[in-house]
């Protein structure tokens, strides 16, 4: 017998900022039990205006963690739930900088996670983050 694929759910929130592509900033794949997964890529931006809070990396990395956590809570998560983190940095010499503000949102809990240098973020962003986490089905 084969495998019934997930529904995919768009998931949003109102205290996070918009997509600035054609993506969604967070997707739900219900496997039909009581909990289901969900992917987010987010940008340190301003969930008001849209735009970058700033072009330090501290605060980028502060204001994509909270953006990350308006998500998941407004989807019934939280960050203990994340999973696996993937972060995007421009540079590798960020990366002490960026593990002092990650560490402050991940204390108990201590997702799987991976760090790469690339060459270039939407909207010159110096930090992106992608997290998995698990939501609780509606």
């Amino acid at each position: 017998d084969s495998a019934k694929p997930g529904k995919l759910e768009t998931l949003t929130s109102a205290n996070g900022p918009k997509p600035v592509g054609p993506y969604s900033a967070a997707t739900k794949i219900n496997e039909e039990t009581t909990r289901s997964s969900s992917r987010q890529d987010v940008l340190a931006l301003d969930p008001a205006t849209g735009d970058l809070v700033s072009d330090d990396v501290v605060e980028q990395t502060k204001q994509s963690l909270e953006n990350l956590k308006a998500v998941l809570e407004d989807n019934g998560s939280s960050l203990n739930n994340v999973t696996r983190c993937n972060l995007f940095l421009l540079t590798m010499d960020d990366f002490k900088a960026v593990n002092e503000v990650y560490s402050t949102f991940f204390t108990d809990h201590l997702p799987a996670r991976t760090a790469v240098a690339v060459y270039q973020l939407p909207k010159g962003a110096k930090f992106e983050i992608q997290a998995d986490a698990t939501v609780a089905n509606s």
